[in-house]
């Protein structure tokens, strides 16, 4: 290859030209994970949560206020955020469906581009046969389950098992009776540390994604040393109840049979379990930090922390998450720490969606983001003050789709006539489907067109022109 052979190839990546000469342009990429995660459980949107090193984080980036899942269930919002497609688009739209082979992920892309890539925690590829994009991986999905990862394996030294470290504390809340190391996210926390510290490369740019296990059930955070913090502390009540179920479509009979009247204290004792578990983790989450910091490697570090999906936690009476678009199960919290020394932290109103990590980390590594990718670059939030925001939000919960704008909410269901409509500003809390109220039709007809055009925009190979020459539609 000759000089001009190479200085064309420098000029089509230039991150290699910026290496010859001495320069480091690409950051570190740190993707924190929580599983089953409310919008509304994090102590910079809610007093009552105790996340203090998740909150100095928001203190020195963007905390997104309308962050949204791609789904309600891990598998599919999984697949959608390792690939920056839609669940139904990557070929994963169900909690039983997995990523075909054929699909690449954003991680694949940055290891191929020179990043060392890690993953600790779960993941939720399931059966999948697609190429992960790891160079290092301590994957482990479940809690209790018999298998061999590494926290099977920890616990199984230890000479106890998961089942062994809680006992119940009503129908769904348990507490926590063994030593909190051994519990899972205290071993998540403690291999990322140890990664980070010890095996992590220096001199090339990482990815490293620590993923945790909860709060996700079983809810085991009472008799956790964080659960001290929320004692004779009046928690946040739901305002739907059981009673708002009335009018909305009837698969919400399923979820509200499997909860069974959740009674004011059997919620009040999930909320406590939840809370506190949250708080567990983001005690791991600062110890993380602080070896990041260790390393010198904070300010050169695009952090990006969100969840998979939420959860009910109580309300309409109802528990753990399904196939519903909910706002309960579909917002979710989500900030983004740029890699810029002394930023100007804002909270920003604009609709994200936690698959926009694939283009975001794509961009912070200088690599061009497909056309084949629904996603966004979140970077020009932090860049400049003209980021493109979202006028609309898409939920894909396979045969239910839904749409929302800043007010209006539709919820389409396949081959059904009932639906769900609501106007979220007067409605926040989704009590009132106006699915069939005379007023409301016009949102509801505006509503169905705009998710129509986004069902035919998201085909395969929806960009493609139709004829050399054929007249725009």
């Amino acid at each position: 290859m000759n000089r001009r052979n190479v200085l064309q190839t420098l000029g089509a990546f230039p991150f290699l030209h910026a290496r010859l000469h001495g320069q480091s342009t690409r950051p570190n990429i740190l993707f924190l994970m929580t599983d089953e995660h409310r919008h509304d459980a994090v102590g910079y949107t809610n007093a009552a949560v105790k996340t203090p090193h998740l909150d100095a984080l928001a203190k020195d980036g963007i905390a997104f206020t309308n962050a949204y899942s791609t789904s309600p269930s891990c598998v599919p919002a999984r697949a959608a955020i390792y690939t920056g497609r839609y669940p139904s688009q990557c070929g994963a739209p169900t909690y039983i469906t997995y990523l075909p082979s054929h699909e690449t992920t954003f991680m694949s892309r940055l290891r191929a581009a020179g990043y060392h890539t890690a993953a600790i925690g779960k993941q939720h590829f399931g059966q999948s046969t697609v190429a992960r994009g790891y160079d290092y991986e301590d994957l482990i999905d479940a809690d209790g389950a018999e298998r061999n990862d590494s926290y099977t394996r920890h616990l199984r030294s230890a000479g106890v098992k998961a089942a062994q470290l809680r006992e119940p504390a009503g129908r769904f809340a348990f507490r926590w009776n063994g030593d909190p190391r051994l519990h899972l996210d205290s071993w998540i926390g403690e291999r990322a540390v140890e990664y980070l510290r010890d095996k992590c490369p220096r001199g090339i740019p990482w990815f490293l994604t620590v993923s945790f296990h909860g709060p996700h059930q079983p809810f085991d955070g009472l008799g956790l040393p964080s659960d001290r913090q929320y004692k004779d502390v009046a928690l946040p009540r739901p305002v739907a109840t059981a009673a708002d179920l009335a009018g909305k479509p009837p698969h919400f009979a399923d979820i509200a049979g499997r909860s069974g009247n959740l009674s004011p204290q059997e919620i009040g004792a999930i909320r406590r379990a939840y809370y506190s578990k949250i708080t567990w983790i983001d005690g791991k989450i600062g110890e993380l930090i602080a070896t990041l910091r260790g390393r010198g490697e904070y300010d050169n570090t695009l952090i990006v922390f969100t969840a998979d999906h939420g959860d009910y936690m109580g309300d309409y009476g109802m528990v753990y998450k399904a196939q519903y678009v909910s706002e309960s199960l579909m917002r979710i919290p989500m900030l983004v720490k740029p890699p810029v020394a002394g930023f100007q932290p804002r909270t920003e109103p604009a609709f994200v969606q936690n698959f926009d990590i694939a283009p975001t980390s794509l961009a912070a590594a200088g690599l061009p983001i497909p056309a084949d990718m629904s996603a966004r670059d979140l970077s020009p939030f932090w860049k400049d003050a003209g980021a493109a925001r979202r006028t609309l939000c898409f939920l894909d919960a396979h045969g239910i789709q839904g749409v929302r704008d800043t007010r209006w909410k539709l919820v389409h269901y396949r081959d059904r006539d009932y639906g769900e409509l609501y106007d979220l500003a007067a409605d926040p809390h989704e009590r009132r489907n106006l699915w069939d109220m005379p007023s409301a039709q016009p949102q509801k007809l505006r509503l169905r067109q705009e998710l129509l055009n986004h069902l035919l925009a998201i085909l395969p190979r929806s960009e493609a022109q139709w004829n050399k020459g054929a007249p725009s539609i």
